[in-house]
């Protein structure tokens, strides 16, 4: 029984999220993405690396009330560091 998957399988998805993180890079720089998201996401980060409370003035509540997106809160400290959508 393996624990860790082959190191070809590894690199695949590397290379794959690689490929998705630079398509969506580009397609925000040529102001092809979504807003609508992206607003309500780029908002809510802010306000974690601010301290504050992740209530998002689009929809009005706490954002893990909608989703449970606990990996927002380790991009808010990389928000402290450079803020852009990117992250």
């Amino acid at each position: 029984m393996m624990l860790f998957p082959p190191p070809v399988v590894s690199r695949i998805i590397i290379v794959a999220a690689l490929i998705f993180f630079l398509c969506s890079s580009l397609r925000h720089a040529l102001f092809y993405s979504t807003g609508f998201d992206l607003g309500i996401y780029d908002q809510v980060v802010y306000l974690i690396s601010q301290g504050e409370s992740p209530i998002s003035s689009f929809l009005g509540y706490h954002h893990l009330g909608n989703h449970a997106a606990w990996a927002v809160y380790p991009l808010g400290l990389l928000y402290l560091i450079y803020p852009n959508v990117h992250w």
